[in-house]
């Protein structure tokens, strides 16, 4: 894809290719994109109180935590991704709780009580929050060779992501 006035530079860049092919380098950028916001997004909202992670951190039941799996379920079942992510044949329940045990890994290094905008608090939360993703994330993420079968569960054609990351993503998604 291409902006309209990108058209020209677009169809250049891409003449002699496949109207099927994808690069290794659009996998990498789409990846990215899908990374850099979940993680980006989740962190400015709940500094700015908006995303009450502290209470997937405690491990609390309530109103906003079951609306959240709800809304979350309904989201992932409206875009496809249920199948994406391996739960077709999951009922409603069971995928709401693989995305509570999922939402309370992310948030288990979090600090229980709500944001405040503290320096600790904002240390432990990119310390403890975004590089701890990132760093584990990018461990499990593999670059494919065409040598390499393509499992039906690799979202991408190039990189080899395991559903487990493919799944936090969407988790993170889901909370903005």
């Amino acid at each position: 894809g291409a902006y309209a006035e990108d058209e020209d530079a677009f169809e250049f860049a891409r003449a002699g290719c496949r109207d099927d092919f994808r690069s290794v380098e659009v996998d990498i950028m789409d990846l990215a994109d899908d990374i850099t916001y979940a993680i980006h997004d989740v962190e400015d909202f709940y500094k700015a109180g908006l995303i009450p992670l502290e209470l997937f951190a405690r491990d609390e039941q309530g109103k906003e935590i079951d609306d959240f799996l709800e809304y979350t379920y309904e989201e992932w079942k409206g875009k496809d991704l249920l199948e994406e992510l391996d739960f077709s044949h999951n009922k409603k329940v069971e995928v709401k709780k693989a995305v509570r045990v999922r939402i309370n890994s992310l948030t288990k290094s979090l600090p229980m009580n709500r944001f405040k905008g503290l320096p600790e608090q904002i240390a432990i939360f990119s310390g403890n929050f975004t590089n701890r993703l990132l760093n584990n994330w990018f461990s499990k993420i593999k670059l494919l060779d065409d040598s390499k079968p393509k499992s039906s569960k690799v979202t991408f054609k190039w990189l080899e992501v395991p559903l487990e990351v493919r799944m936090e993503i969407e988790v993170l998604k889901s909370l903005t």
